[in-house]
């Protein structure tokens, strides 16, 4: 009988230990995936045989479409997150292309404040407005490169986690596209401080409107899904409409020259292509499982972004030292 009850109360000792103990939550999504007919072995490397898994051996919401190996497995510690970046997984390339632009972004900013901005300040032009349209975009690519970063590392952490960074990888696209209009705005409309005023009051409550559409919890529900995607398209687009006034008020030249159009459209170009590289899940698309660490379409979307970025920072500097130049005095 004594054996009994002992018995009993190291039960009860268990159960009330294993309560009281922190359980990963519920999974979201674990529907069945279903493989491609034909898969292919990893191109170049492949994840770890012993921290990584399939597609078929992790929630819905981790899974990418034709990446079939190489995921981590959810692991619900920060720690654990940070660890996997010293291993292969199929999350490696994404980390180590938006750090690295980080980095070079980062770089940009010094350079900048060394190289640029002093030999503007000879003739003692360059104004307030100048560090702030410039190092305002450095500063949104910094934060977009950053969160995007950080999103990819620490994904696998758990379902609310990764909605949480999600949530902020998508606030970080939003600084890159605000900061990527302001230095146009500011040297388009430099004699027209009305118009400038104007277009970034427009900018910045459509910013504000993305920002709420990208967090808000009550509008993340599946019928809703398509919002995202159409709020962030209508910002993008909205971008055009002060360029293509310019261009009507100045001519194509004038622009090309005073707001860097040229370099404009280059970024337009390569963001596009990114975006439907991505889109379209190109090329893993047609080789399921040979990109899975190496060279898949959201890799390529980040190298895209980048340049595109890149791209844009040169534009602002051909306008920057145009407006500072003999050549804009009238």
């Amino acid at each position: 009988m004594a054996t009994t009850t002992a018995t009993h109360h190291t039960c009860q000792q268990q159960i009330r230990a294993r309560s009281a103990a922190p359980q990963p939550e519920p999974i979201a999504d674990t529907e069945e995936y279903k493989l491609p007919p034909v898969c292919y072995r990893p191109l170049f490397a492949a994840g770890h045989p012993k921290y990584t898994t399939t597609i078929d051996d992790v929630p819905a919401f981790l899974r990418d479409r034709y990446v079939i190996s190489g995921y981590r497995r959810l692991c619900y510690s920060y720690t654990a997150c940070l660890r996997s970046m010293t291993y292969v997984n199929n999350e490696s390339g994404n980390v180590l292309t938006h750090l690295s632009s980080l980095f070079i972004f980062a770089g940009l900013a010094v350079s900048t404040n060394y190289n640029l901005l002093p030999a503007a300040m000879s003739p003692g032009r360059a104004s307030w407005g100048d560090y702030f349209v410039l190092y305002g975009y450095l500063a949104s690519a910094c934060v977009c490169f950053a969160l995007s970063t950080l999103f990819h590392t620490f994904s696998c952490h758990s379902h609310s986690h990764h909605v949480a960074w999600l949530k902020c990888d998508f606030v970080g696209i939003l600084v890159l596209i605000l900061g990527s209009f302001l230095p146009g705005l500011y040297y388009g409309y430099f004699e027209s401080r009305l118009l400038m005023l104007f277009y970034m009051a427009m900018i910045f409550s459509l910013f504000a409107v993305g920002v709420v559409v990208s967090i808000s919890p009550h509008l993340q529900k599946p019928h809703l899904r398509w919002l995202r995607p159409v709020v962030f398209f209508s910002i993008a687009l909205s971008g055009t409409i002060p360029v293509f006034h310019h261009i009507i008020a100045h001519g194509i030249d004038a622009s090309a020259r005073s707001i860097g159009l040229y370099y404009m459209i280059g970024m337009m170009g390569l963001y596009i292509a990114g975006t439907l590289l991505y889109a379209f899940n190109i090329p893993e698309r047609w080789f399921p499982g040979l990109f899975d660490i190496v060279g898949n379409s959201h890799q390529l979307f980040h190298c895209l972004v980048f340049f595109a970025a890149l791209t844009h920072y040169y534009g602002i500097v051909q306008a920057f030292k145009w407006h500072h130049s003999a050549q804009s005095v009238v």
